[in-house]
């Protein structure tokens, strides 16, 4: 069993993958906390919620060397706002959630409060920003580059000398083919196969993908 202790915020869907996560890696979730003065859970999985993450009592907690911390929110907008929170406070980044059942190589870079979920691969000479969400299955080919804050839904597959700009969204099971790039805060739709560059902030869908 690792020393090291996590806490999760958030209390969502993520937060709960997030924690399946940290317990196959052997490190203790210390608790929750929420995001949401709306909701009233105390627990999650046997697993306690112990405060609102701008309350003093997590802001105690946190700022303890001995325990790391990571943001589990599946919308950009909140995890940005989260992280930028809870670091000012903290002093310190988002550690990574790494399953044990994922792969990065050796030869890539990767920053800091990743999510890597069963099945995920990273191939060499990629490099990875930080917060972002690979579930499961989800595939990066060599040399690609990943900026900040994207989510990647289940079996992604993005091909070889990608780029794709920070808080971009890819829908489960698309594909995106080798050489292109994908602008900042694009969204790619479930099953979408992208044969040509989207500019940033465009949606698309489809085989092949189309601006919607």
């Amino acid at each position: 069993m690792s020393d090291t202790h996590i806490v999760i915020v958030g209390t969502g869907a993520e937060a709960r993958i997030a924690a399946d996560i940290f317990t196959a890696m052997d490190i203790v979730v210390l608790g929750y906390l929420e995001t949401d003065r709306e909701r009233n859970i105390r627990d999650l999985n046997d697993i306690n919620v112990f405060a609102h993450y701008e309350d003093e009592e997590a802001s105690v907690v946190l700022k303890d060397k001995n325990i790391q911390f990571f943001v589990a929110s599946g919308e950009i907008e909140n995890r940005i706002k989260f992280f930028e929170k809870v670091a000012k406070g903290a002093k310190r980044p988002s550690t990574n959630a790494l399953h044990p059942m994922s792969w990065r190589s050796p030869y890539s870079a990767i920053g800091f409060g990743n999510l890597f979920n069963a099945a995920s691969v990273v191939n060499p000479n990629s490099v990875i920003g930080d917060m972002n969400f690979f579930h499961s299955g989800v595939t990066v080919e060599t040399d690609v580059t990943i900026g900040n804050y994207c989510n990647f839904n289940s079996g992604v597959k993005i091909g070889a000398n990608v780029q794709i700009e920070d808080e971009v969204f890819i829908g489960t099971g698309a594909v995106i083919h080798p050489g292109i790039k994908i602008g900042k805060g694009c969204l790619i739709g479930a099953g979408s196969v992208v044969l040509k560059s989207v500019e940033a902030g465009k949606r698309v869908f489809g085989n092949p993908a189309q601006v919607l």
